[in-house]
């Protein structure tokens, strides 16, 4: 979607008065500085590199506090989180995923209201923050960015098979497959158009494609009263999930992609793909598997002619524990990250991150690296997830099960619809 001039004067002139009652919110409504000295200690899995500037600005800015960030490796992450939390030694913020809520709730002191309120959250975050991170109007956690999935491509590969621009839509996209498409004599991919149809044993985002299909398609993933997954019995799911299976279907016009090629982000990097669906987070490693490939970021592909235009996003929020004896300050804290436009910005520079910050997403629309991240921050949507690693997996399976002609794709939906209400009704 292109913003003409006076789209984007009005989306700055709106920042700037978000920003206004952004900066209000936190100032005033801070706990006063002086008084006993306060130590607080964060666990995240990103680099410590990223909260050293805004760490150092906070302690300038409060300086009875002290904040000590332990990095910790992401993968055990969860696991020593709640290892630590039950031997009474948990942090007092920690990283919480946009879809872990579910999983966290128990550990977490909510935000006061009177420090910062929903009124404030919705002025300061897209709505899907609030989707994901408050539960019957309270704060659960702030979100440190935004990250959607997008359409990279290979602009070498674009070039060389005649193709002027990326596509913006899902016809688009199955309209130039042939042209993108290398098949051997053999009926071998040689050169695949895009990784889609795969399970995650090649595709990593395997799982939030099929979500982001979904949602597009009007899918009620979950029942009202959050004891059930509906999106299994339901015929606009069913086509979702038939309609990402056919890109591996070798019978499809569109086949192209099989299980047995290498990952996903490795072909791409090496020029074997021409088209993956990823986050930005995910741009940094091609670059590091081939410096030299010219890849290009597009809005992730809408279905034609929809009215609602929806992104689907993986992002990272700072919490507080149950735990902390300095919960007040703890939130200033991460207030000061997360909602103060200047943390937030220091947070941001040092990560490269696309913001979440409604003030920071409207500086950003023409911005060389994030403009599309940016832009679709506004329009992201999630779903109730109970437990996302277990989500995860049945899904992955559903998709291998269809793949290897174990089920239909309406059985094994169906299987990952109870399976998935049965988790929700463990809860």
């Amino acid at each position: 979607m292109k913003f003409r001039p006076t789209q984007i004067a009005l989306v700055a002139g709106g920042a700037l008065l978000v920003f206004g009652i952004i900066s209000l919110v936190v100032i005033n409504l801070r706990p006063k500085t002086g008084g006993e000295k306060v130590s607080l200690v964060v666990w995240g899995f990103e680099d410590a590199s990223a909260f050293k500037a805004v760490i150092e600005a906070y302690q300038r800015f409060r300086s009875n506090v002290e904040v000590a960030y332990l990095e910790v490796p992401e993968v055990g992450y969860k696991e020593a989180l709640v290892n630590a939390l039950a031997a009474g030694r948990g942090p007092d913020i920690f990283m919480i995923g946009n879809r872990d809520l579910p999983q966290e709730l128990e550990r977490i002191t909510p935000m006061d209201s009177q420090q910062f309120n929903l009124i404030g959250f919705r002025d300061a975050f897209p709505a899907v923050a609030e989707q994901d991170f408050v539960r019957n109007e309270t704060i659960y956690a702030l979100p440190l960015y935004l990250d959607t999935l997008a359409l990279f491509y290979n602009k070498d590969l674009f070039d060389q098979a005649g193709v002027v621009e990326p596509p913006r839509t899902w016809e688009d996209f199955q309209a130039i497959i042939p042209k993108l498409r290398v098949i051997n004599e053999s009926g071998k991919i040689t050169r695949a158009a895009a990784a889609i149809g795969g399970s995650k044993r090649t595709i990593p985002t395997a799982v939030d494609i099929m979500s982001l299909l979904m949602l597009q398609n009007g899918t009620q993933m979950v029942s009202r009263d959050l004891t059930e997954a509906t999106f299994g019995g339901s015929q606009s799911g069913l086509h979702a999930f038939t309609y990402y299976l056919q890109f591996a279907n070798i019978a499809s016009s569109v086949y192209t992609w099989s299980d047995s090629q290498e990952s996903a982000l490795d072909s791409f990097a090496a020029g074997k793909t021409a088209m993956v669906l990823e986050y930005q987070s995910a741009l940094r490693d091609v670059v590091k598997r081939n410096p030299f490939v010219r890849v290009g970021v597009a809005p992730v592909l809408q279905s034609k002619g929809a009215g609602t235009s929806i992104t689907f996003p993986r992002y990272i929020g700072l919490t507080v524990s149950r735990q902390s004896r300095a919960s007040g300050w703890a939130w200033d804290f991460a207030a000061y990250v997360t909602v103060d436009p200047n943390g937030n910005s220091l947070y941001l520079g040092a990560a490269s991150r696309p913001p979440a910050l409604r003030s920071t997403i409207g500086s950003n629309f023409t911005h060389p690296d994030y403009a599309v991240f940016a832009r679709q921050a506004l329009t992201a949507r999630s779903w109730y997830e109970i437990d996302d690693a277990r989500i995860q997996r049945i899904l992955d399976l559903a998709v291998q099960n269809v793949l290897g002609g174990r089920a239909t794709a309406e059985q094994a939906l169906r299987q990952a619809g109870d399976q998935v209400t049965q988790l929700m009704r463990l809860r």
